[in-house]
């Protein structure tokens, strides 16, 4: 069995004109095809999200939600207290006497 090769054409009656004209043989090309260039003449309604805006939304509706936040503290103390126990983390009876005096003067200054 063979296709012939035949051309299609999409008339966009909004705007009166061709958006799409091209010949084709193969009838999941043309499928896929009339698709790409219907949506590639889409308006986009939004700007997409920024991983920035994105992740102050997730942390926006984390906070309003008082059992949501009540179960990330308790994760994130679990979480601490996994490190601290794993020696990722320092504490101040780990470093010496001059780290300890920088560390405290840091501290106070952030207060």
């Amino acid at each position: 069995m063979t296709l012939n090769k035949t051309t299609i054409i999409i008339y966009n009656y909004k705007t009166r004109n061709n958006i799409y004209n091209k010949d084709v043989n193969n009838l999941i090309t043309v499928m896929h095809s009339v698709c790409m260039a219907c949506v590639q003449k889409m308006p986009r309604k939004n700007k997409p999200m920024s991983n920035a805006e994105r992740h102050r939304r997730f942390r926006e509706k984390l906070l309003a939600s008082p059992t949501k936040h009540d179960t990330y503290l308790e994760r994130e103390k679990k979480r601490w207290h996994d490190r601290r126990a794993a020696k990722k983390l320092k504490g101040i009876d780990d470093i010496g006497e001059r780290e300890q005096r920088r560390k405290r003067r840091q501290l106070l200054a952030h207060l």
